[in-house]
Parts: C-alpha cells; sequence; structure tokens
C-alpha cells in the first residue's frame, strides 16, 4: 500500500506543476488582454466536430447538443478569459447544407475559476481563443466602417 502512495504521491507533484503552468497563462493571458481594453466578446467551441448522433439527418430535423466554449467575455463585472456551456442546434438543409446556431447560453465563469481539466483545455485553447476575439475585432470594425444605405 505505501508503494501505491508513493506513486500518488509522484503523480500529485506533476498534475500539481502542470496546474501551475496552466494557471500562469491564463493569469499571463487575462493581464495581456486586459491592458488591450477590446471590450468584445468572442468564443471557441471546445469540440470542433460536433458529436456522433448529431452529424447526420433528415432535410428539416433539428438536432441539439451541449458543448463548452471558451472565449473572452465581461463576466464577474471585468472583462476576461470565461468559459461557459451552450446548447448548439443542428438543421438539416437539403443537398447535406447544415444550419448551425447556439442557444440557451448558461453556466458563464471566468476560466480561472473552473475546474483543473477546463483550465487545461483553455490553457491550451489560447491561440485559438484569441484567434476568435481577432476574427470578431475584424468583424465589428467591419460594420463600424460600412457606410449606411
Amino acid at each position: 500500500m505505501a508503494a501505491q502512495f508513493s506513486e500518488l504521491s509522484t503523480l500529485a507533484k506533476k498534475i500539481n506543476s502542470s496546474t501551475d503552468q496552466d494557471n500562469a497563462r491564463i493569469r499571463e493571458a487575462n493581464e495581456a488582454l486586459a491592458k488591450l481594453d477590446i471590450g468584445i466578446e468572442a468564443w471557441h467551441p471546445m469540440h470542433v466536430r460536433p458529436p456522433l448522433r448529431a452529424m447526420d439527418g433528415k432535410p428539416g430535423e433539428t438536432k441539439k447538443y451541449n458543448c463548452k466554449e471558451f472565449g473572452f467575455a465581461k463576466v464577474e463585472g471585468k472583462w476576461q478569459l470565461a468559459i461557459r456551456t451552450v446548447t448548439v442546434e443542428r438543421t438539416f438543409r437539403v443537398k447535406g447544407k447544415v444550419e448551425e446556431s447556439v442557444t440557451n447560453e448558461r453556466d458563464v465563469r471566468p476560466l480561472h475559476k473552473a475546474n483543473r481539466s477546463e483550465r487545461y483545455v483553455g490553457a491550451h485553447l489560447l491561440e485559438r481563443i484569441t484567434d476568435a476575439i481577432k476574427n470578431a475585432m475584424t468583424e465589428a470594425l467591419e460594420v463600424a466602417e460600412t457606410p449606411e444605405a
């Protein structure tokens, strides 16, 4: 039994060290983003593909699934990296076309307060999250610069 606890102790030190690194990456990213004073919300899904049960459907059929998203939003009164749960609705159209919409946004919270596994994923998606922020900023500028008709 002592050997098992010794092995657990070694693994705990490794995982705690890894978590400390992830927490530092999240903290540094939050500080850098705060300095930019962006004020534009952006999200990136945790998974790129929907689950298999939502992949296929008949024209007119809608399938729903829950998904975690990582992003940048005003949470607890300040702009910061965040995580949320959403429901994604996939509506199947003719000729294999699919429309997706995000609904039922809930459980929005700061990434640094998420559980260990969510912080791990979020820390490793920082490049994709910053790409989502850049895309949201570009879209906002395009709207702002479009002359009124």
